[in-house]
C-alpha cells in the first residue's frame, strides 16, 4: 500500500483529462495525455520493482524473531505482491480512459469479474496445499489477467486513442505531475497523522483502548468508501461540463451530487450513532462498546462525508489544490488537539473522538465556504439545496429508531432488526418523494406485471 505513494497521484487524475479532451473532441491531446501518463506510471512501477527487491532482500530479516523461520515465505509474498502493486501501477493509464469515457459499467464489471476468478484461483491453490507463496501467485495471475483485459477494453471504448512514447511530453507529464501532487499530499499526510494518532492512543491510553479505537473508525470507514464509490463518476462528469463550458451545471452539481450523498450516508450513520452500540456488541463483544464513543464519531461524520463528491467534483475541475490544502490542515490540527486532550487534559477516548471530529468538522465547514466562493455559489442556497431534505428526511428517521432502541434495549439483535424493518418503514416513502422523476417512472415501468389483473381473452367464435 505504501508503494503506491510512487506514482505521486498520477493514476488517479487521468480520467479528468481523458474526459475534458474527448468533450473538446481533441485526440492528438487525449493520446499525448496517455502516452505521457503511461511513461510517468512505467517509471513509477520500475521504482516500486526496486524497492520491492530491496525489501525482499531486506524486510524478512528484520522480523526475522517475529516470523520464525518463515523469511523465505515472506520473502516471496512480498516479492510477488510488489510485482502485483507495479504491474498495476503501469496500466492504470488504460483504467482511467475507461472511466474518463464514462463506461463505469464496464469498470466495475471487469473488476467484478477478475476479483471472482482470482478468489477462486487462491482458494484452488489454498486447497492444494500451496499456502501463502501460492496464494501470492494466484493474486499476480489474477491482476496480470484483469490488466490485459483492461487494455484491450480501454481501446475498444476510444478506437481513436494511440499510445507512444514519441507522443509523449514533458508538458503533459509536469502538468499530470503537478496534478497528481496535491492529492498524493493529502494522502500522505492522512497516513501520517494516522499512524501517529494511534502511536498516540497506545503509548498514553494503553494497548487496550487502542485496541478498542481501532474497530470504531472501520465502522465509518465503511460508509465512507460507500460514498466515495457513489462520487468517483463525478470526477469526469465535473471535467466534461467544465471542458464545454457548462458551468452553471458544474454548480447545479455540486449541490445535487451533495444533496444525494447526505441522502445515501446519513441514514447509515444515523443508525451507527442510535444502534452501533448494539452492532459494536453483536461483532465484537461488550469490551468494545465505549460508551457514546461511536455515537459521537457517526454524528460528527454527517457533514464531513456528505462532502465526499465535492472532492472529485474539485479533481475534475483541477481546483483541488485548496480542498488538500485545508484537509491537511485539518489533520494536524485535529493531531494537536488529539495530543492535548490526552496528554495534558487526561480525557478518554470520548474526548479524544470529539477533538478529532471537531478538527474534521471545522475543514468540513472551511472546504464549503471556500469552494461555495470559487465556483460563486451563494452559501445560503448551497445548504438550503444540499441539506434542507435529508435533513427532513433524517429526524423521522432518527425519531423511529431512538423509539424502538429504548423499547428494545438490552436485546441487541432484536433491536437492531427491528431497527432495520422499522427505518425502512418511515425512509421508503420519504424517499420516493424526493426520488428525480425519471427514477420513480423507471422503477414504475419495471413492476412485476402479475399485479396487473387483465381479463382473460376470449376465444375466437
Amino acid at each position: 500500500n505504501y508503494f503506491y505513494l510512487a506514482q505521486i497521484g498520477v493514476g488517479v487524475s487521468i480520467n479528468r483529462y481523458v474526459a475534458r479532451y474527448r468533450a473538446a473532441h481533441n485526440v492528438e491531446g487525449l493520446s499525448r495525455v496517455i502516452s505521457s501518463a503511461f511513461l510517468l506510471q512505467s517509471t513509477a512501477a520500475v521504482i516500486v520493482l526496486g524497492l520491492t527487491a530491496l525489501s525482499v532482500k531486506f524486510l524478512p530479516f528484520f522480523f526475522a524473531d517475529r516470523l520464525a523461520g518463515e523469511t523465505e515465505t515472506a520473502a516471496w509474498v512480498i516479492g510477488l505482491l510488489g510485482i502485483s502493486v507495479a504491474i498495476r501501477m503501469a496500466i492504470q493509464a488504460f483504467s482511467g480512459v475507461v472511466t474518463g469515457c464514462h463506461r463505469w459499467d464496464l469498470h466495475n464489471f471487469l473488476n467484478a469479474s477478475a476479483y471472482a476468478v482470482t478468489v477462486y484461483a487462491m482458494l484452488v491453490v489454498l486447497w492444494r496445499g500451496y499456502g501463502l507463496v501460492g496464494i501470492s501467485a494466484a493474486y499476480v495471475g489474477g491482476t496480470i489477467l484483469n490488466e490485459v483485459a483492461r487494455v484491450v477494453l480501454a481501446f475498444r471504448v476510444c478506437p481513436e486513442l494511440r499510445v507512444s512514447i514519441s507522443r509523449a511530453r514533458w508538458s503533459e507529464a509536469r502538468e499530470l505531475l503537478a496534478f497528481g501532487a496535491k492529492l498524493s499530499s493529502l494522502e500522505m499526510v492522512g497516513i501520517v497523522v494516522t499512524q501517529l494518532k494511534s502511536m498516540l492512543v497506545l503509548s498514553q491510553i494503553g494497548i487496550g483502548s487502542l485496541a478498542v479505537y481501532t474497530r470504531l473508525p472501520a465502522l465509518i470507514r465503511h460508509t465512507e468508501s460507500i460514498a466515495a464509490k457513489y462520487s468517483q463518476p463525478l470526477t469526469p462528469t465535473a471535467s466534461s461540463l467544465q471542458g464545454s463550458g457548462r458551468h452553471v451545471e458544474v454548480r447545479e452539481l455540486v449541490m445535487s451530487s451533495t444533496r444525494f450523498a447526505a441522502y445515501l450516508v446519513w441514514p447509515i450513520l444515523i443508525g451507527l450513532a442510535i444502534a452501533g452500540d448494539d452492532v459494536l456488541q453483536l461483532w465484537m463483544g461488550s469490551q468494545y462498546d465505549p460508551t457514546l464513543v461511536l455515537t459521537l464519531m457517526a454524528l460528527g461524520s454527517l457533514f464531513p462525508l456528505s462532502q465526499q463528491p465535492m472532492l472529485t467534483i474539485l479533481v475534475g475541475l483541477n481546483l483541488h489544490g485548496r480542498f488538500a490544502y485545508i484537509q491537511s490542515v485539518g489533520a494536524l490540527f485535529g493531531l494537536a488537539a488529539s495530543l492535548i486532550v490526552i496528554r495534558w487534559l487526561h480525557w478518554d477516548l470520548l474526548g479524544y473522538a470529539g477533538a478529532s471530529i471537531l478538527a474534521s468538522n471545522f475543514a468540513a465547514f472551511w472546504i464549503a465556504f471556500d469552494t461555495c466562493r470559487q465556483l460563486e455559489i451563494p452559501l445560503g442556497e448551497y445548504v438550503y439545496r444540499s441539506y434542507a431534505g435529508p435533513l427532513a428526511c433524517a429526524m423521522p428517521f432518527a425519531l423511529s429508531l431512538l423509539i424502538v432502541a429504548t423499547i428494545f434495549a438490552g436485546h441487541p439483535a432484536l433491536t437492531l432488526s427491528v431497527c432495520l424493518v422499522v427505518g425502512t418503514i418511515v425512509l421508503l416513502p420519504l424517499y420516493w418523494r424526493v426520488a428525480p422523476p425519471e427514477f420513480r417512472a423507471q422503477i414504475v415501468s419495471r413492476l412485476p406485471t402479475m399485479f396487473q389483473f387483465r381479463a382473460a381473452p376470449q376465444p375466437e367464435a
